[in-house]
């Protein structure tokens, strides 16, 4: 996915802190000159992945089924396609994420979880091109509605 955003991959919310040579630390917000690959956007696999008993709320981004714009039933303006993690996603580190763990303020390092540092939102892309801001507490089952690409459940 980070492949696909150019030079819109790193949030300009994202603090890295590096220690120099010297000790010292320093703190750069944004895109650092050497962060090709690097993204803090994932693209949704929906509510759990290709998960079976999940799989109506199957997501664009799923672990090796190719999917295109033409798989979004529910509409390309009611199908997540990107959203924000607050940590830095390697090019080569995530495949879709699912949105069952909800969204928060602090990435995870057990599980997948969209994050964000914009205060209460996390920002993310539908299919349509369109950015949208979804609440922390934006209820389970709208975020899996979001999430679905042909649930048949559209959200407003």
């Amino acid at each position: 996915p980070s492949a696909l955003l150019g030079p819109y991959d790193i949030c300009i919310d994202t603090t890295f802190t590096y220690e120099t040579a010297d000790g010292i630390q320093v703190e750069i917000r944004g895109r650092r000159e050497k962060d090709y690959g690097r993204s803090n956007y994932v693209g949704v696999s929906g509510k759990a992945g290709n998960t079976p008993s999940e799989k109506q709320y199957a997501g664009l981004f799923v672990n090796r089924i190719p999917r295109s714009l033409r798989h979004a039933r529910d509409g390309t303006s009611n199908t997540l396609l990107f959203g924000e993690n607050a940590g830095v996603i390697t090019w080569l580190g995530a495949e879709g994420w699912p949105v069952l763990n909800g969204l928060g303020d602090t990435p995870s390092r057990t599980k997948p979880l969209f994050t964000s540092l914009h205060p209460g939102v996390v920002m993310f892309a539908t299919a349509d091109g369109a950015v949208r801001g979804l609440t922390f507490d934006i209820e389970q089952e709208a975020l899996n509605n979001l999430a679905g690409m042909a649930d048949g459940q559209l959200v407003k």
